[in-house]
């Protein structure tokens, strides 16, 4: 993740690394971003907006941008991706937490 810790007004960048199992055409990414344990932010996007469809069957790269608002609140964040194919397989699972 960059920058580490994000800041108010920052623009982040998660890269996500692994490896696909299967040729996959198209599907949905949800992402929640959560905050002391409340969510606070979900978003849905096309996976192909999120990875160059179709996805071929091995290694993978992703990386997922948003800007931080203004105002954050200091504490513990925590922010969960789950990639699924159009007919419903996972495709990426992926949590990380951080501190602002």
């Amino acid at each position: 993740m960059t920058p580490d810790p994000p800041t108010a007004n920052s623009l982040v960048k998660i890269r996500i690394l692994g490896t696909s199992g299967a040729e996959v055409a198209d599907g949905d990414v949800s992402v929640k971003i959560s905050w002391a344990g409340m969510q606070v932010a979900q978003q849905t996007l096309s996976l192909c907006k999120f990875l160059s469809c179709p996805i071929k069957a091995g290694p993978i790269t992703a990386t997922y941008e948003n800007t931080m608002p203004s105002f954050v609140p200091r504490g513990k964040y925590g922010v969960d991706v789950v990639a699924r194919s159009g007919s419903g397989s996972d495709v990426l699972c992926m949590r990380a937490s951080f501190n602002v």
